[in-house]
């Protein structure tokens, strides 16, 4: 989802627990094609949300340079989950 000033939402980034894993590197290739998505449109931040107990899906965004950060530092236009209490921002430029 699209945000004002450059920004946008990552939502719902998930995979069959099958597809998942190093080896298939199917996330990391999914991520690269939001990436390349958010060049093309001019996105120079992504936002997400994940919940506390994910934890290899965290681990999964701090390896692709996104910083965690607090829920007051989101956006007022962030589409808040009730269960999400772990929040990352990652900037393109």
């Amino acid at each position: 989802m699209v945000i004002k000033n450059g920004g946008g939402i990552l939502k719902k980034m998930m995979l069959k627990k099958s597809f998942r894993g190093k080896e298939l590197g199917i996330a990391k290739l999914l991520f690269e094609t939001v990436i390349h998505w958010c060049e093309q449109n001019d996105i120079s931040k992504i936002y997400l949300g994940t919940m506390t107990q994910l934890k290899a899906a965290q681990l999964f965004y701090q390896k692709n340079e996104f910083k965690r950060i607090s829920k007051s530092a989101l956006p007022k236009e962030f589409l808040k989950n009730a269960l999400d209490t772990v929040f990352f921002e990652q900037d393109l430029n």
